[in-house]
């Protein structure tokens, strides 16, 4: 692994050793500093370690300072980071196992050397359990003081914006429902920037409740952005080019996310009634299948939607579509869309949540 590492004059020597650690275990480190036990600033380094981190540039970071609380917090500032104040082993596997760190902050004060370096081996060959109670948790985290609800599987980060952030009275993100289309455009921006995402990494598809499936490239990145002109007539796209971020409309319709297990191709469809009726997801997973991706090495969400048609959810549908294409690994959203928390077409709202899924 790729392991950026910073910290304050406090931490030079412990942050050598730690160097020396991770390069004669196999890693490849990354110093942001600083080098030099003359006073400095533990913000300047922690944060650089840690944004390398949540850019992809390294996959885990190491932070250090006299406590290892002040280069906690900085990096805990950082979107997508989770930093862990560590003082034992038993809290490094901990962490790892339950919480899926993704930096590991030490305190010069609080640890010896030998102690700290038996952390830093124990945080490094420590896996994460992927058991579902704490993946649920850890996407709870994730999404707290963001206007939307995010999830991420290796490379994958997939997710779907909120009905009202804490600022916004209006988060409608669909210009086709919109009166004050300005408004929607500034949500939009807002949305994407504060993931890192440009605007011409976005693409919006045209939908018109049928079973057309779409494959975009890089080429269609900002079409429907600022406009209306996404791609046209279609409700699922799919895209084998990293950092397309494929996007659907939806209120009482179902999202439906999927990626392959090998990390090569990201989809999305939203399977309104009428698409649903139509099979648009049987005919999206054809598609894939007939571009070499097996329905077995499928991952598949299902998002939420609304709760009664003819007697059923509308995604319980859909899993029944998905299960006998024989895609397997497939997660459901509990919840519906007719309450208060989102927008819905029976309960006459006319805003739309956006649902986004791209790979890194």
């Amino acid at each position: 692994m790729k392991i950026a590492i910073g910290g304050d004059h406090g931490a030079v020597v412990l942050k050598s050793k730690v160097v020396e650690l991770l390069e004669t275990l196999g890693h490849t480190t990354q110093d942001f500093g600083t080098f030099s036990e003359v006073s400095c600033d533990y913000n300047d380094f922690a944060y650089l370690a840690a944004k390398s981190v949540a850019d992809g540039i390294n996959d885990r970071a190491i932070v250090i300072c006299s406590t290892g609380i002040g280069v906690s917090i900085v990096a805990n500032k950082v979107a997508g980071i989770r930093c862990a104040l560590v003082t034992d082993t038993n809290q490094a596997r901990l962490t790892r196992e339950h919480n899926n760190t993704n930096a590991l902050a030490l305190g010069v004060m609080n640890t010896s050397m030998e102690t700290a370096l038996e952390i830093v081996k124990i945080w490094m060959d420590t896996p994460f359990s992927n058991e579902e109670r704490h993946i649920r948790r850890i996407n709870k985290i994730d999404s707290i003081g963001r206007d939307y609800h995010i999830y991420k599987a290796e490379n994958i980060v997939f997710g779907m914006s909120l009905k009202n952030e804490q600022y916004i009275e209006n988060n409608n993100m669909a210009l086709y429902t919109a009166l004050d289309k300005e408004g929607v455009i500034e949500n939009r921006k807002r949305l994407f920037s504060s993931m890192g995402i440009l605007e011409n990494q976005v693409v919006f598809p045209n939908q018109t409740h049928s079973n057309n499936v779409v494959k975009v490239t890089k080429n269609d990145g900002g079409k429907g952005f600022n406009d209306e002109n996404g791609i046209p007539n279609c409700d699922a796209l799919y895209t084998f080019e990293k950092n397309v971020v494929l996007n659907v409309f939806h209120a009482d319709c179902v999202p439906v996310m999927l990626y392959d297990k090998n990390n090569t191709v990201v989809a999305i469809a939203h399977s309104s009634q009428i698409a649903t009726e139509k099979q648009l997801v049987v005919e999206l997973i054809k598609q894939l299948n007939q571009e070499g991706i097996s329905s077995k090495e499928l991952v598949a969400y299902v998002g939420v939607g609304v709760s009664d048609v003819d007697g059923k959810r509308l995604s319980d549908i859909v899993v029944e579509q998905l299960q006998a294409c024989g895609v397997e690994n497939i997660t459901q959203s509990k919840e519906n869309t007719d309450t208060d928390d989102y927008f819905s077409f029976k309960l006459n709202d006319h805003e739309r949540h956006v649902s986004f899924i791209y790979r890194k």
